[in-house]
C-alpha cells in the first residue's frame, strides 16, 4: 500500500508513519523498519511525539532496546512517549530500568497520567517474580511493596481509573500484601471481572486457596460472569488444596472435597464453554492430577480441540507425579509423531520418565521389563533431538541428561553433557558431582569438587552435601590399591572436617541437609564422637537427624546404642517415621532383642505402617530370624501386594534357620504369583543350597539367574557359589570358575577358597588362593595363619615357615577384620 502511494505520488504524513511502524513491530521486520525510519528522519518526521513512540513501539517488539532509547532520546519528550519507552522496558524484561524512567520523569517534572501509573505497578509486580533465592526475594518484595505503596499514592491525587485499581489488586497481589488488595477491592464501587480475577489471582500468590473458592462463590452469588481467567484461578487453588490436604490411608490419596470441588468447578466450566478452552482444560487436568484423578485429567485432554506444549507437558508432569513412566514415555512419542514443538520442559519431563522406567518393577503393559541398554538408547535419542532443537545449552536439559545418564551407569555420557557447556553454575557441578557419588566414585566427585572451587564457584548447601556423601563412598569403596578399611576412613575423615569447616565458614551448619550428611559421614568414618556431637547441637525435632544417627549405629554394630537412643526418642514422645521402625528392627534383629520388636509391631499396626512394603519386610525379617516362620508368612499373606523385598525377606526367614524346603517353597510360590525374582532372592536361594550341602539345586538355581532371569551373577552370587563348590570339594568347577572370573574376585572369597582348600587338603589351589588375597591385603593376618596351617597339615614346614616370615615382613597383625569374618 505504502508501495503504491508512493507511485502516485501522495504525500505520506506522520500518521502514515505510526501505521507502518506499526506493521513493521506486528512482523519482527527490523530492515524495512530501520528503512523507514531513515525516510522519517530525512522529512524531519522523528521528533514528531506520535511518530517517535510508534518507532520506540517498533524496535521494543524487534528486541532492540537500544535504538529504542536512541530514538525516545532524539524526540519530543511528552507522557505518549515516556509511556512508549516504560511499555518497551517492560516488553524486554527490563522492569528495573522502567522504574528508573519512572523516576527520571518525575525529576523532570512530567505529569504521569493513569497509564504511566498502571506500567509502572506492573513493572513492581514483575520484580517480584525474578527467580531469587527465598531470603533475597522476600527482601525484594519488601522494597518493591514501598515503591508500589508510593505510586499508589502518588496516583490518589488525581481520579483512579477501574484500570488503575486493577493494576493496584495485581501489584499488592503479587507483593504478597493481600489486606492492601482487599482495601482497593473494597473500595471499587463498580467492579469488572478484570478486578474480580486480581483478587482471585492475590489470593492465589498468596497459598490462600479457600479464599479463592470464597470469592468464587461470591462472585456467583452477586450473579458476576465468570471468564476464563477465573476458571484458571480456581481450579489451580482446588488442585493446591487436594496437595494440602492429603490423608494417612497408606495410599496418599487427596481427600474427597478438593475432588467433589474440582468437579463442580468443571460444571460450572462447562456450563460457560470453557471446558474446550485450552487454558481451562489444562488447569483442570492439573487439578486432576493433584487429585489422583488420572482417569478423568485423560478424558479431558483428549477432548481439547486445541492442544499446546502447556497441555502436553501438564500430562506428562501428571504421568510423572503419580510414577506413570511408560505412560509418559508413550505421551511423549505421540507428540514426537504428531511433530508438535517440544520444548526444553518436554525434554526434561521426558528424561524423568525414563527415570521412574528405571526402577525395575515398572513394566510395560506387554510384561517385558525395559532394561538399562534400551533406557541408555532412549536418552540418546532424547538427547540427539535435543540437540537438533537447539537446546543443548539449556541447564535443566543438561541437569536431567547428566542424572538420567548416570543412572543407566554411562558416566561419561554424562561428563561430556558437562564439559560441552559453556557456562556451568553451582546446580550443574552438583549434578555431575552427585552423578559420581551415585556411582560409588567418591574420589573423582571429591576432585571435581575442588575443581569448582578453583573455578570460583561458590559453594551451596547442596554441592557441600554431596562433596560429604563423596567423603562415605571413600570408605565404602573397594579399591584396586591395597588399602587397610583403616586408612580408607583416616582419609576420608580428614578431608570430612576439611569440609565440616566449611560448612561453619559458609553459615551451613544450620543446614539440616548438611547436618545430617555430616552426621553420615563421622559415622561411616567411625568417629562417633564428633557425630554424637553433631547430633547434640541440632534441634532434636528432625526425625530425618535421629534416622541418620540410627543408620550410623547401625552400620558399626553398635545396637544397643540405637535401642538407648530410640528409647530417648520415645521418651521424648518425638515423631518416628517408617524409616525410624526399619532402624530400631535392623537393630532389633542383629543384636537378638526381640521382645523389643513386639513393642515395634504394636507402634507399626497401631498407626498403619505395617502395610508399608519397608516396615513389613524388616519385620519379617526380624521374625524370620527368631525362626517366627509362622508371623513371617502371616506379615506376607496380609499385605495387599507383597512385593519382591517382602517376598525376598521371607525367603530369607526360611533360611535363616536352615529351612531349605520352606525357603524354596516361598521362592516357587511368589513365581507363580507373577513376581520375577532379583538378585537377592537368588543370594538367599544358593545360601540355603549351601548351607544343607545341595550342589546340584544351587548349581541349577546359579545358571537359571542368567539363562530365565537375565540376571547377571555379582560378588555375592559368585561368594556364595564358590562356597557351596568348596563344601562339596568340586575343585574342577571351581578351577573352571576361576577361569573365568578371577578378575572379579575379592578378599573375602580368596577367603573362603583358602577354607576350603584346607579342609579338603589341596595345597596348589591353596597356594595361588593365598597369593591372590595377599595382594589384596598384605596386612591381613588370616591369609598367612590359614595358608601356614595347610602347608603343616600337608608337612610342608619349611613352606609354613617362608609363609611366617612372610607376615612378620608386612607387619600383619594377629587380630585382623579376616579373623572376625573368618
Amino acid at each position: 500500500m505504502f508501495q503504491a502511494m508512493q507511485k502516485e505520488g501522495i504525500e505520506p504524513n506522520n500518521y502514515t508513519f505510526v501505521t507502518l511502524f506499526k506493521a513493521c513491530g506486528s512482523m519482527r521486520n527490523l530492515s524495512r523498519g530501520k528503512e523507514l525510519h531513515e525516510v522519517v528522519t530525512k522529512r524531519g518526521l522523528s521528533g514528531d511525539s506520535f511518530v517517535c513512540s510508534a518507532l520506540i513501539s517498533f524496535y521494543s517488539k524487534c528486541g532492540s532496546l537500544a535504538a529504542a532509547e536512541d530514538a525516545f532520546s532524539s524526540c519530543q519528550v511528552d507522557i505518549v512517549s515516556w509511556n512508549a519507552m516504560i511499555t518497551a522496558y517492560l516488553e524486554n524484561g527490563a522492569s528495573t530500568k522502567a522504574l528508573k524512567l519512572y523516576r527520571q520523569l518525575q525529576e523532570e517534572g512530567v505529569r504521569p497520567d493513569q497509564l504511566t501509573y498502571v506500567l509502572i505497578l506492573q513493572a513492581c509486580g514483575d520484580l517480584t517474580e525474578k527467580d531469587i533465592s527465598l531470603f533475597e526475594g522476600h527482601a525484594r518484595k519488601q522494597q518493591i511493596l514501598q515503591i508500589g505503596r508510593a505510586i499508589h499514592s502518588d496516583s490518589s491525587r488525581s481520579d483512579r481509573s477501574l484500570f488503575l485499581s486493577n493494576a493496584l489488586i495485581n501489584m499488592y497481589g503479587k507483593c504478597g500484601s493481600t489486606l492492601e488488595a482487599e482495601h482497593v477491592f473494597g473500595a471499587l464501587s463498580c467492579r469488572s471481572i478484570v478486578s474480580w480475577n486480581s483478587m482471585l489471582a492475590a489470593y492465589l500468590h498468596e497459598g490462600n486457596c479457600k479464599n479463592v473458592l470464597l470469592l468464587y462463590k461470591q462472585m456467583q452469588e452477586e450473579g458476576i460472569c465468570p471468564s476464563d481467567h477465573t476458571f484458571v484461578f480456581t481450579i489451580q487453588a482446588c488442585g493446591n488444596l487436594a496437595e494440602g490436604e492429603v490423608s494417612l490411608t497408606g495410599e496418599g490419596e487427596p481427600i474427597i472435597d478438593a475432588l467433589c470441588i474440582g468437579e463442580a468447578l468443571q460444571i460450572d466450566a462447562q456450563r460457560y464453554n470453557f471446558v474446550s478452552n485450552t487454558f481451562v482444560g489444562t488447569a483442570l487436568i492439573c487439578m486432576y492430577g493433584k487429585c489422583g484423578a488420572i482417569t478423568k485429567a485423560e478424558s479431558i485432554f483428549v477432548v481439547l480441540p486445541y492442544r499446546d506444549k502447556i497441555a502436553w507437558n501438564a500430562m506428562l508432569s501428571m504421568y510423572i507425579e503419580h510414577t506413570c513412566g511408560m505412560k509418559a514415555l508413550k505421551l511423549f512419542r505421540q507428540m514426537h509423531e504428531e511433530d508438535l514443538m517440544i520444548d526444553q520442559v518436554g525434554f526434561v519431563l521426558a528424561l524423568q520418565a525414563c527415570t521412574l522406567v528405571l526402577d525395575k518393577e515398572i513394566i510395560m503393559a506387554v510384561g517385558v521389563k525395559i532394561n538399562r541398554v534400551q533406557l541408555l538408547e532412549i536418552t540418546e535419542s532424547l538427547h540427539a533431538d535435543a540437540r537438533k532443537k537447539g537446546f543443548s545449552s539449556d541447564t535443566h536439559l543438561a541437569s536431567s541428561l547428566i542424572i538420567m545418564y548416570a543412572k543407566v551407569g554411562a558416566i561419561l555420557n554424562a561428563e561430556n553433557v558437562f564439559v560441552q557447556l559453556s557456562h556451568c553454575d553451582v546446580v550443574l557441578w552438583s549434578t555431575l558431582i552427585s552423578a559420581y557419588v551415585e556411582q560409588d566414585e567418591g574420589g573423582i566427585a571429591l576432585q571435581l569438587f575442588q575443581q569448582m572451587l578453583k573455578k570460583g564457584i561458590p559453594m551451596d548447601p547442596h554441592v557441600l552435601v554431596y562433596a560429604l556423601q563423596a567423603c562415605c563412598s571413600l570408605v565404602t569403596k573397594e579399591s584396586d590399591v591395597a588399602l587397610p578399611v583403616t586408612s580408607k576412613e583416616s582419609m576420608a575423615l580428614e578431608i570430612g572436617k576439611i569440609l565440616h569447616e566449611e560448612a561453619l565458614s559458609n553459615g551451613f551448619i544450620s543446614n539440616p541437609h548438611v547436618c545430617i550428611a555430616l552426621l553420615s559421614m563421622y559415622g561411616k568414618c567411625g568417629a562417633f564422637d564428633e557425630a554424637e556431637e553433631v547430633f547434640s547441637i541440632m534441634p532434636h525435632d528432625n526425625t530425618v537427624l535421629w534416622n541418620a544417627m540410627f543408620s550410623s549405629y547401625i552400620e558399626h554394630g553398635h545396637f544397643q546404642k540405637v535401642l538407648s537412643l530410640y528409647t530417648k526418642m520415645f521418651d521424648k514422645k518425638l515423631a518416628i517415621d517408617d524409616v525410624t521402625l526399619v532402624c530400631v528392627l535392623q537393630a532389633c534383629q542383629l543384636s537378638g532383642h526381640f521382645q523389643i520388636c513386639t513393642h515395634i509391631h504394636f507402634i507399626g499396626s497401631a498407626v498403619g505402617w505395617e502395610q508399608l512394603l519397608s516396615v513389613a519386610a524388616s519385620l519379617i525379617h526380624v521374625y524370620g530370624s527368631c525362626a517366627s516362620i509362622h508371623t513371617t508368612r502371616t506379615l506376607v499373606d496380609a499385605l495387599p501386594r507383597p512385593d519382591l523385598v517382602s517376598w525376598n525377606a521371607c525367603c530369607d526367614g526360611h533360611t535363616t534357620v536352615g529351612d531349605i524346603l520352606g525357603s524354596l517353597y516361598v521362592f516357587e510360590n511368589f513365581l507363580l504369583s507373577g513376581i520375577e525374582p532379583d538378585d537377592v532372592t537368588f543370594i538367599s536361594v544358593l545360601s540355603v543350597c549351601s548351607h544343607t550341602g545341595c550342589t546340584s539345586e544351587g548349581l541349577e538355581y546359579f545358571e537359571s539367574m542368567a539363562r530365565e532371569y537375565r540376571i547377571g551373577s555379582g560378588i555375592k552370587h559368585l561368594g556364595i557359589l564358590f562356597d557351596l563348590l568348596g563344601r562339596a570339594g568340586d575343585f574342577n568347577r571351581i578351577e573352571d570358575l576361576l577361569r573365568r572370573t578371577t578378575s572379579r574376585i575379592n578378599f573375602p572369597m580368596w577367603l573362603s577358597l583358602l577354607g576350603s582348600c584346607s579342609t579338603h587338603g589341596n595345597v596348589e589351589l591353596a597356594r595361588r588362593s593365598f597369593e591372590h588375597a595377599v595382594q589384596l591385603r598384605p596386612w591381613d593376618s588370616t591369609p598367612y595363619i590359614v595358608m601356614s596351617n595347610i602347608y603343616v597339615d600337608a608337612g610342608l614346614y619349611d613352606n609354613a615357615a617362608k609363609v611366617e616370615r612372610l607376615r612378620q615382613d608386612f607387619g600383619a597383625s594377629d587380630v585382623s577384620m579376616g579373623d572376625i569374618w573368618m
